[in-house]
Order: structure tokens, then C-alpha cells, then sequence
């Protein structure tokens, strides 16, 4: 990992490592800046590392299909749940983290339903997605709760009374 910096990275490392040692008088023992150059390439080496991919919070869930689709569709509903409380209780990153991966899974499921499912399951995506823009995170509470859920069950409903005929 090292490899990526230069004898300039480092001696631009060994310039803001002795000014530390300087502005906080470190005694002989505290002193090994060596030492604090070579974790600080480390630390530096991480976090390019870290910033060259984006990082998810959670998971994309596994391709929806017809075998899958109930159980799918069950989590889901959960993942509502835990969204609205995530959205009113959390950061907004990470309910925007989850919402993403919702918002995936929603188009997947876009195809299983009838032409009023896909309707409102396309309405309904432009609303959550106006309610990112606006950062509301009480009406994304709402539509977690309410209309994402209705709209799954809706589905779940469908899906369950073609499987029993």
C-alpha cells in the first residue's frame, strides 16, 4: 500500500509529523517520528483506499423472482418499518442509504404486479424521491410507515391469491 506516495508525500508526512512533535513538545519518548510518518502513510493509505470505492451501509438484496417474490416481499415490509424509524431516529444518510437499496428493489418488483401496482408503485417513487430532495425526513417517516407498506401488501395480497387458485 505504501507505494502510492512519493519521497514528496513523505517528506511532506516527516514536515506536518515534526510540526505536531513541535506544537505539542513531545518529550524523547513521545518522539519517534519515524514512527508517526510510517502510521501516518498507513493511515493516509487507508484512507485513499476507502475513498476510491463507495461504500454501502447496507446490502442490496438479492434479485427478486417469482420463486422469491412472497418472501421478498415480506422483508420488504419490514424494511418500511425499520426505514420510518430509522428516518425519524438516525441520521438521514443512512435512511438514504437504506431507501436506495428500497427504491432498487421496488423497480424489481414493478414487473410482478398489475397496471394499478404499477402505478402507484411509479407515483409513489417519485414522491420518496421528492421527499429526499427536500431532506423531510417526517414525511419519509410517513410514507414508510403508511403508503410503502399498503402498497407491498397490495402486491402480497395479489401474489397470495394467485397462488391458492
Amino acid at each position: 500500500m505504501s507505494d502510492t506516495f512519493t519521497k514528496k508525500n513523505q517528506a511532506q508526512l516527516l514536515k506536518q509529523e515534526t510540526f505536531i512533535v513541535s506544537s505539542l513538545q513531545l518529550n524523547e519518548q513521545e518522539n519517534a517520528i519515524q514512527d508517526r510518518v510510517i502510521l501516518a502513510k498507513y493511515i493516509a493509505d487507508i484512507e485513499l483506499a476507502l475513498m476510491s470505492e463507495e461504500q454501502a451501509l447496507f446490502n442490496k438484496r438479492k434479485e427478486i423472482t417469482p420463486v422469491n417474490l412472497v418472501n421478498s416481499l415480506q422483508e420488504l415490509i419490514v424494511d418500511c418499518q425499520e426505514i420510518a424509524v430509522m428516518a425519524t431516529t438516525m441520521a438521514p444518510l443512512w435512511s438514504f442509504d437504506r431507501i436506495k437499496f428500497f427504491l432498487l428493489s421496488l423497480e424489481e418488483i414493478l414487473v410482478f404486479g398489475d397496471a394499478s401496482f404499477k402505478q402507484n408503485g411509479v407515483f409513489l417513487k417519485k414522491i420518496i424521491l421528492a421527499a429526499q430532495e427536500r431532506f423531510d425526513m417526517a414525511a419519509l417517516a410517513d410514507l414508510f410507515s403508511g403508503e410503502c407498506q399498503s402498497l407491498l401488501r397490495y402486491l402480497l395480497n395479489q401474489v397470495s391469491n394467485k397462488n391458492k387458485k
